[in-house]
């Protein structure tokens, strides 16, 4: 603890880690008693030791590869991801087959294509295999190989050489920053197996809530014109629209409230 420059910073981080790696900025000044401005300057102390990611209004604890941890990110941004959960299954016929990755706004939209009928879905992720796999409207296949803890996903040569047995319909990406130069991951498996995904599927959808935009995520996907689609919720930054209006990529914005896919 001692690369931290005042109790109040270990502090701030030892009560993150009590909050289960995230919170509001108003619950951590409470839980600590101190003032919201306090804990915004420890925040921003502890992002540039690359301890935290501060969004709006929040902050989270950040995993070895500077993003935040999944169970943390997977909480955070839940009504925007929960409408482009939805966004994406009013777009998937019934009796599609596609790839979904385990990125958390997957896993939203694994939720949402419950309501389908007869897909197939390919997929690395112990979380979508378990929301989706329960159904027997459903054909669920997983991919092998080795399991990372942090995140339920199979990743490795085993496993991508299992997707490229397929060339389903849709390909359903998660990605953890948009820039003018493109779609990006912060994991190098989770990117390796993007490209995969990407360059087996008919139609590629990136899906993203608007935090992602301006992120600079460093590791590519490669041409972002590989997508057909990203799913928000929220219009993207007029750099970002214009890029993408470049690249051939169309921007749908989830509505405000959607009704169950039927």
């Amino acid at each position: 603890m001692g690369e931290h420059s005042s109790h109040r910073e270990r502090a701030t981080l030892d009560m993150l880690r009590a909050l289960g790696g995230s919170s509001r900025t108003a619950e951590l000044a409470n839980a600590l008693n101190v003032s919201e401005e306090t804990v915004r300057r420890n925040v921003k102390r502890l992002a540039g030791q690359g301890l935290a990611v501060r969004v709006h209004g929040g902050v989270f604890l950040t995993a070895q590869n500077g993003e935040p941890a999944f169970r943390a990110r997977l909480n955070a941004q839940k009504g925007a991801k929960r409408r482009i959960g939805q966004a994406v299954a009013a777009i998937i016929p019934n009796g599609a087959s596609l790839f979904l990755d385990t990125g958390t706004t997957s896993i939203y939209v694994a939720e949402a294509l419950a309501a389908r009928k007869n897909l197939t879905i390919i997929t690395n992720s112990l979380e979508v295999a378990w929301r989706l796999g329960r159904d027997a409207a459903h054909q669920v296949m997983l991919a092998g190989g080795a399991l990372r803890a942090s995140d339920g996903g199979a990743y490795g040569a085993e496993a991508m050489d299992y997707l490229r047995r397929f060339t389903p319909d849709f390909a359903i990406v998660s990605v953890a920053g948009i820039t003018v130069q493109g779609f990006g991951q912060f994991d190098a498996a989770e990117a390796d197996l993007g490209r995969v995904m990407l360059a087996q599927a008919r139609t590629a959808i990136a899906v993203a809530d608007a935090t992602k935009f301006e992120r600079n995520a460093p590791i590519s996907l490669g041409e972002p014109g590989q997508f057909a689609l990203l799913v928000t919720d929220q219009p993207a930054p007029e750099p970002i629209a214009k890029a993408a209006l470049h690249w051939g990529v169309d921007l749908h914005i989830a509505p405000p409230k959607l009704k169950d896919a039927k």
